[in-house]
């Protein structure tokens, strides 16, 4: 395994069979931390981004109920999203955009980019691992008992 991949992905063996983002997966914002999309599919790692467009369902009330009631999150995390009304918790629903393939939009609440990204450049200027110059990556919670829940640290992801 190449050494960027190691630096990102220490425990993964396999890079093309491993999966970086389990089905029913939370993604939040890098940004501002709040819940966006549920992933209706796992998306993998060396997927290409312009493929998983359909991966990413808005979050909906039932999901901000469910993470408000796990135990396993950081009662930071199900604190914030307790403290937005009724109200404040559908606006936020409805605000959120569908994705299409390739498109990656702005956090609705921050205008933020709700995804970071990470250069691992070689002499050609692009990733040891993959074809592409910069990987993105998520700030996601997993689904119970998928991996360790995600903690927010001073309002970041």
């Amino acid at each position: 395994m190449r050494s960027a991949l190691k630096m990102i992905a220490p425990n993964v063996g396999s890079v093309a069979a491993e999966v970086a983002y389990p089905k029913g997966s939370i993604v939040v914002c890098h940004a501002c931390g709040v819940p966006l999309y549920r992933l209706v599919g796992s998306i993998w790692f060396s997927e290409k981004t312009s493929n998983t467009g359909w991966k990413y369902a808005p979050v909906s009330m039932a999901d901000l109920q469910t993470l408000m009631e796990r135990r396993d999150l950081d009662p930071g995390i199900r604190a914030a999203i307790k403290l937005w009304s009724p109200e404040r918790q559908r606006q936020h629903c409805e605000r959120i955009p569908m994705l299409k393939n390739g498109e990656l939009p702005n956090c609705p609440s921050c205008a933020q980019p709700f995804v970071y990204a990470l250069t691992s450049q070689g002499p050609e200027g692009k990733s040891e691992f993959t074809d592409r110059a910069y990987v993105l990556q998520l700030a996601t919670i997993p689904p119970v008992g998928k991996a360790r829940p995600l903690t927010l640290v001073g309002g970041r992801a």
